[in-house]
This record gives C-alpha cells, structure tokens and sequence, in this order.
C-alpha cells in the first residue's frame, strides 16, 4: 500500500476514539486501514443501488 498521507477534517472526536478502539479489537494495522475499508465499502454500497436501478 502508498505510503501518502492525508489529512480529514472535521471528523467527530468521538467517532475518532471507537475507530480507534475498534481497530485495536480487530488487529488491524492502522487507523488509516479501517478508514480506507470502510470508505470503499460505503462508495460500493451508495453506487451498487444506481446499478440496480439501471
């Protein structure tokens, strides 16, 4: 994986400390890991409903 660093803003604090925790409780490397997982899964859930309105 890239090792490119990026900042997001504005994330709610609390959010941020169960991220952390979760990643903690589920041996993943980094918070940064679940982030990108989690992004991927929501960009491929929002666009698999226009697919099936197609």
């Amino acid at each position: 994986m890239s090792e490119n660093r990026h900042t997001i803003r504005n994330l709610d604090p609390e959010l941020i400390t169960q991220a952390r925790i979760h990643v903690l409780q589920t041996g993943r490397a980094t918070l940064g890991e679940l982030v990108s997982e989690a992004v991927a899964m929501l960009i491929d859930y929002e666009t698999q409903d226009d697919d099936d309105a197609n």
